[in-house]
């Protein structure tokens, strides 16, 4: 269900196209050839899509990424109880 609501949050923010919406969990052929010739065929569009995952990425770089969110993960999960974590 998660996914859903991800493709949903990424349209939104112009950093993706929902691809299925018809059929899901299912592909249709015609439905997700179209959502991906938006995503990376040639034009302004598909360049804005570019252009905004490009900053979302440097974002998550400079907030120090996949390790930053699993320690705060980690540490939400861990408040008051021991656990050895290797």
């Amino acid at each position: 269900m998660d996914l859903y609501d991800n493709a949903l949050k990424a349209e939104y923010l112009g950093l993706g196209i929902y691809g299925n919406k018809a059929q899901p969990p299912a592909v249709g052929a015609v439905e997700f050839g179209a959502a991906l010739r938006r995503i990376v065929g040639p034009g302004p569009e598909s360049e804005g899509f570019r252009q905004r995952a490009y900053k979302v990425g440097e974002l998550c770089r400079a907030a120090g990424g996949r390790k930053t969110a699993v320690d705060i993960i980690l540490k939400e999960m861990t408040k008051g109880r021991h656990l050895d974590i290797v």
